[in-house]
């Protein structure tokens, strides 16, 4: 048995992760004798040569063999893997327990902007670009009852969260008034209650449109790269001009209407904040700590590293900006002021001490991993099921998700979810991972989904290896760091789960 991970913490004690469910114990020289060879050597035999080796006295060595042998009996240690196939009646049913429910109507392909790192941007030759592509009510009117029946077949198996309809683009407010019809028309044919959720970059957020969202409940992902030099270094309109100026004008009337309409409740908002090898974390975590507007504000961030796997060329661009004094900052800043804030963030957590939302934003892996479940590991790893989300394009084809669009189709609004077209994903998810990731020793934590692998230039999926090396260094360190904290305060991490929904937004 070797799908586990040793690690030591900063007081050198040591514990073992198991790769299977998660699970994490204190451990020694003697646990790992027993677990090892525990389905080689009987009780008696494993009992003497732990003796010779170690002096055991014999009562110790029961408590510590039964105590394996009790987590060994619920999955722990042990290489029980589901098969790396999936049949289509198994694919359905996966799909009806699997915990999320979400229809992402891409409403135009268009944008009002032209952000530096945007995918639909010429940085990155291999995907779709801007278009005048926009969708119509019929199609998503038919997306809409497709997903509704759907939604229907989860919540008999079990899934009690409402029906989540989200708007995506380009920029989905150029579309307001489709929006605006197909809230309409699901308010009258729906008895059920309906979250909605949209990701803008703000420009066209003036009172109308704030006023209703507010009457509608949208949860509201603004995309804000925190301060302004980082914001308009590439967050730019179709004329190169900066927008954090209109976007925290914009945000200020939101706010307004929201306490016109309902003071006592907190807003549904939160940020998508990007950053690149050259942003100033420093000045993106102030921004969103001090900023006199977000003050006593609940709000969540979304850190996104800019996509630096595959096919781009966004970071050479970057580089040749700073060459030509564009970029004032140095390419290492983002790594070494994190750095800084980081160990600040880790000393605040060990003495118990406030921290902020976007420094916790920030960190969420910790939350994260805190949080996890202990459990085995599925055969799709930590993926979404293809449906679980489905992303409609302009022509009514159906996707994985929002950011493997036309690439990768699953099916449309005529088929429905069309197992001709998930069964080779599959297929090709299942090969990657088990050449690649099966003696991996932290994949029950790794976040690769489907996206993470497909970056290449024809429409199949590939193994992404520097993802792969980042993710495992990153993982180690903070499992490692987590356990360290621990020790010293238990109750570190665990007082909120920042992936829950109802949290977060």
């Amino acid at each position: 048995m070797d799908n586990y991970f040793v690690f030591e913490t900063i007081n050198n004690n040591k514990y073992i992760f198991d790769n299977n469910t998660g699970f994490v114990m204190p451990f020694t020289d003697i646990d790992e004798y027993i677990i090892c060879n525990f389905e080689q050597l009987d009780r008696t035999t494993m009992y003497l040569n732990l003796k010779e080796i170690f002096n055991i006295s014999e009562k110790e060595f029961n408590n510590r063999y039964s105590i394996i042998e009790n987590y060994r009996t619920m999955g722990i240690w042990i290489n029980k893997r589901e098969p790396k196939y999936i049949t289509k009646d198994q694919y359905f049913k996966k799909l009806m327990d699997y915990p999320a429910s979400q229809l992402i109507l891409i409403v135009t392909n268009e944008c009002n902007m032209r952000c530096k790192y945007c995918i639909y941007s010429e940085m990155y030759p291999n995907t779709i670009t801007y278009s005048s592509k926009k969708m119509d009510f019929q199609v998503a009117k038919r997306a809409i009852e497709y997903y509704m029946e759907l939604h229907k077949k989860k919540v008999l198996q079990g899934y009690r969260k409402a029906p989540l309809i989200t708007f995506y683009g380009g920029e989905p407010l150029l579309e307001y008034k489709l929006i605006k019809k197909i809230v309409q028309y699901i308010k009258n044919n729906y008895e059920n209650e309906v979250e909605y959720y949209i990701t803008t970059n703000g420009l066209l957020m003036n009172e109308e449109v704030s006023e209703f969202f507010l009457k509608n409940k949208f949860r509201v992902t603004l995309s804000l790269d925190g301060d302004k030099l980082n914001h308009d270094r590439n967050r730019v309109t179709k004329d190169l001009k900066g927008t954090h100026k209109i976007i925290m004008k914009n945000l200020t009337k939101y706010f307004e209407m929201h306490n016109a309409m309902n003071k006592e409740m907190q807003p549904m908002l939160s940020f998508n904040c990007c950053f690149d090898d050259y942003s100033s974390a420093n000045a993106i975590i102030d921004f969103f700590n001090n900023n006199s507007l977000l003050r006593d504000k609940e709000f969540y961030v979304f850190f996104s590293q800019i996509n630096p796997y595959g096919d781009t060329k966004y970071y050479d661009y970057c580089d040749e900006c700073a060459k030509q004094g564009i970029i004032k900052s140095n390419k290492n800043t983002w790594r070494m002021e994190m750095q800084q804030i980081h160990d600040e963030f880790l000393e605040k957590i060990k003495l118990g001490k406030k921290v902020s939302m976007p420094e916790k934003s920030l960190f969420a892996s910790y939350y994260f991993f805190r949080n996890r479940g202990i459990s085995q590991m599925p055969n799709t790893c930590n993926s979404c099921i293809p449906g679980s989300k489905i992303a409609v394009n302009a022509e009514g084809d159906f996707f994985i998700c929002e950011r493997m669009v036309e690439r990768f189709p699953i099916g449309n609004i005529n088929s429905g979810l069309d197992w001709s077209f998930i069964k080779p994903l599959f297929e090709q998810f299942f090969e990657i991972v088990e050449s690649n990731c099966s003696d991996c020793k932290v994949s029950k934590m790794c976040q690769l989904c489907f996206m993470h692998l497909s970056f290449g230039k024809e429409d199949k999926l590939e193994f992404n290896k520097r993802f792969c090396e980042t993710t495992k260094n990153q993982l180690k360190e903070l499992i490692s760091n987590m356990y360290s904290i621990l020790e010293i305060n238990p109750d570190a991490f665990k007082e909120e789960n920042l992936y829950d929904r109802e949290k977060i937004f």
